[in-house]
């Protein structure tokens, strides 16, 4: 899983962007994490909108919660 942000200083402690391999629609990831899963991701937006999948990290997070997105 390859972050969006291409060094530690553009790193944020709120959310991370996760880039998917070229072709690939990131826009299907969060849709199907919710129904299948009952996780809830968000989508890319603007310029990255379809090739990174958000996942939020803001308040209190557990390694269980980290391990339940992945």
């Amino acid at each position: 899983m390859t972050p969006c942000a291409n060094a530690p200083e553009f790193y944020s402690d709120t959310v991370t962007a996760i880039r998917t391999p070229e072709g690939f629609d990131a826009g299907l990831i969060p849709p199907h994490a919710a129904n299948t899963y009952g996780v809830a991701f968000g989508g890319g937006l603007g310029k990255v909108q379809g090739k990174v999948f958000r996942i939020g990290h803001l308040g209190m997070l557990t390694d269980v919660m980290v391990l339940t997105g992945l």
